[in-house]
């Protein structure tokens, strides 16, 4: 299997090898990068063109434990609301459905391999997201 895939949307389905990074897809309507991980699948537009004989495809994403709970939201806004004068890190992960991370204040934030699925940026100073 190739790192990056290439298909073309035939009326009949999709043709061709998928990437495992991502892949590649020629439409009707133009050409989209599609990709996939534990936490979500996205496919989107990164050509308009017509190719008469294709199918047309469609924008996506997808959350593989469906919407994130408005509950993490809310709570994560009265993390940054308790402090407004503080930077604060909130995440959401998916390993086994949902979790909400915060890092304690006296725990560096690194650009480690453990915080690559964040739904949720940092607070600025004025209290809103960035």
């Amino acid at each position: 299997m190739n790192m990056v895939g290439y298909l073309v949307n035939v009326p009949e389905g999709l043709s061709g090898e998928k990437g495992i990074y991502y892949s590649y897809i020629l439409a009707a309507n133009g050409i989209f990068i599609e990709a996939s991980n534990p936490m979500l699948a996205a496919r989107v537009p990164v050509a308009e063109c017509e190719v008469r004989g294709l199918a047309p495809m469609k924008a996506k994403i997808a959350l593989t434990y469906g919407s994130i709970p408005q509950h993490f939201f809310d709570l994560a806004l009265g993390t940054f609301l308790a402090a407004p004068d503080r930077e604060s890190y909130v995440a959401v992960t998916a390993a086994a459905g949902y979790a909400l991370v915060t890092p304690s204040p006296t725990t560096p934030i690194t650009r480690s391999p453990s915080l690559r699925n964040v739904a949720f940026a940092a607070a600025t100073n004025s209290g809103t997201l960035r």
